[in-house]
């Protein structure tokens, strides 16, 4: 599968990315696994996150376009991804806007 195939995917589908200790280690859609593939995209930074932060804007949700990688998008509530640094390869985001963070409380 090349890259803007399972762009397309995700974006229709959903689909699940597991991180462990700042590395994507899976990304799953339907019941396939796509890492390589993302793997292949992904640049020198290969799968370590390069972004991480908490959108707030739900007012922007229903003008999401989730075929298209913009910084647009980015600002929407839930929470927000990257890989890649954008130079060497590509700068891929990831939004999850029915993510729900809380913190942990002990």
């Amino acid at each position: 599968m090349k890259l803007q195939q399972l762009s397309d995917t995700l974006s229709e589908n959903g689909g699940l990315l597991t991180v462990v200790e700042n590395k994507v280690t899976s990304l799953r859609t339907g019941n396939g696994e796509y890492i390589e593939v993302l793997k292949m995209a992904a640049g020198t930074r290969g799968l370590e996150l390069t972004e991480f932060a908490i959108g707030v804007n739900d007012e922007i949700a229903p003008l999401i376009d989730y075929k298209m990688n913009s910084q647009l998008n980015e600002g929407v509530g839930g929470v927000h991804l990257a890989i890649g640094d954008g130079s060497s390869g590509y700068h891929i985001d990831f939004l999850s806007p029915a993510a729900n963070v809380s913190p942990i409380t002990q």
